[in-house]
This record gives structure tokens, C-alpha cells and sequence, in this order.
């Protein structure tokens, strides 16, 4: 009987000393998104591409001083590889993302504008908002490539 109790102990105790070491995998993120905005400006001053396995869509619209009527929503949607979002997947450390601050410096303070990035999970969406084309250490491998990715 005791050899049975040590047994089904030993295996507790190995599931659990095993579980507490595994990080939660980052393929549990359905999207990334990274914007920018500026709130002092005419024309489409709002723009948020959305980052998942299989497509990369660009939100437009238009914000602050626009005649809206002139600028209507406008979604472009492109191809996203597996390869692209892996890329983007390696250049995400979310224990240093999540880690951040919501609010970053002085986002669009003085007109300076605003960008974003956001990750969705099946459990929650975390958003951290910065000044417009700043660093930020912990996440400015993502940037650069975000950034050059939409430049494109």
C-alpha cells in the first residue's frame, strides 16, 4: 500500500515539477496588430494593420480634422505567410511585452502622434501605446520589423 502511495505521489510531484517549468507556448496568438495615429492632422490619419497566420490587414480612416465623407473606411488585406508570421512570432518575447507599461512616454502629446501594438490571445488582448517611431528596448526587434514590413 505504501508503494503504491509512493508511486502516485512521485508522478504528482514529477507533473508538477515539469508543468512549472514549461513557458506557455506563443502560438496560442491569434493576431498582432501594430498602429499608428495622429490627432492633429487632415486624411487618413488612423492606420492599424492587423498580423495573423494567413493575412496582414491594413484599417484606414480618417481622424481629427477630417471631412470624413472624403475619407471613408478603407480595409486592404494582403497575403501573410507561415513564414512571416513565424518571423514575427521570433521576434515577440512576451515576458518582456506583457511586462510593459499600457502607456509608454507621452503618446501624440504636442502632435507628436501615436503607434501601438497589441497581441491578441484566446484569453486576453494586451495593448501598449508609446510615442510615435520611438524605441522601446524590449520590443524594438518587432518594431523594425513591423515598421519595415508597412513601409513596403
Amino acid at each position: 500500500m505504501k508503494t503504491k502511495q509512493f508511486g502516485l505521489l512521485s508522478i504528482v510531484i514529477l507533473c508538477l515539477t515539469v508543468s512549472c517549468g514549461v513557458k506557455k507556448p506563443i502560438n496560442d496568438i491569434v493576431s498582432i496588430k501594430h498602429g499608428t495615429s495622429f490627432g492633429m492632422c487632415n486624411g487618413y490619419c488612423f492606420n492599424e494593420y492587423t498580423y495573423s497566420e494567413s493575412s496582414s490587414i491594413k484599417f484606414s480612416k480618417g481622424w481629427g480634422r477630417t471631412d470624413l465623407s472624403n475619407y471613408p473606411d478603407k480595409y486592404d488585406t494582403t497575403e501573410f505567410s507561415n513564414k512571416d508570421w513565424d518571423n514575427l512570432l521570433e521576434l515577440l518575447d512576451t515576458e518582456k511585452f506583457y511586462g510593459l507599461s499600457e502607456v509608454i512616454g507621452c503618446p501624440d502629446c504636442a502632435d507628436g502622434g501615436a503607434e501601438w501594438i497589441e497581441i491578441v490571445t484566446e484569453e486576453k488582448t494586451v495593448k501598449v501605446t508609446f510615442e510615435f517611431g520611438s524605441d522601446v528596448a524590449e520590443i524594438n526587434g518587432l518594431l523594425t520589423f513591423l515598421r519595415a514590413r508597412e513601409k513596403q
